[in-house]
């Protein structure tokens, strides 16, 4: 970026469509799939995330670097077990960072690097089950959505103590919270 920071962007986006018809082998399914126990089965998942980390040298005589990150996650799927199909859906989205900052330095003439940071993070999920039992005329579903809140600061210590050797110390304190 011309200051002595650098940039880095980041995105994916992962998607598959699966038919599941039960036990079938590929050629049984290509000749008449209508044969499988669970003909209708499917599973299709979504995963996008995007990301960025922006760094520079010499903050503090260290690296500092930040890095956020959003990503979400969809799977709707088909299940039949003993002639009873479920419907699962799920949606999940989660956005969270990390704060860090990095020195390199020298231990009785052998490299180390000292680390210092923060991490955050929050998480909701969606989901829901369709069941539709044997018998039974009219679906049962069941819904819920759980988050999650988490902080973590953490602070090491790595160094070269002989060829091949490395050392390691560090401390890390977590927050959670879950909500149900």
């Amino acid at each position: 970026l011309g200051d002595g920071s650098t940039l880095d962007l980041d995105a994916a986006w992962n998607e598959s469509d699966r038919e599941e018809p039960g036990a079938l082998q590929p050629d049984e399914m290509a000749a008449a799939r209508t044969q499988a126990e669970g003909p209708i089965d499917f599973a299709n998942t979504e995963r996008r995330t995007v990301g960025a980390t922006w760094s520079r040298d010499e903050v503090g005589g260290g690296r500092l670097r930040v890095a956020p990150f959003a990503r979400r996650e969809r799977l709707e799927q088909v299940r039949t077990i003993f002639f009873d199909a479920s419907r699962h859906r799920t949606d999940g989205v989660s956005l969270g960072g990390e704060a860090s900052w990095q020195r390199d330095l020298s231990i009785g003439g052998r490299p180390a690097r000292f680390d210092l940071g923060y991490q955050f993070g929050r998480d909701e999920l969606e989901t829901s089950w369709d069941n539709r039992e044997f018998g039974v005329p009219a679906p049962t579903n069941t819904s819920g959505t759980g988050e999650r809140l988490t902080h973590s600061a953490f602070v090491g210590l790595r160094a070269d103590v002989a060829r091949g050797v490395v050392a390691r110390i560090g401390l890390r304190w977590d927050f959670l919270r879950v909500s149900l």
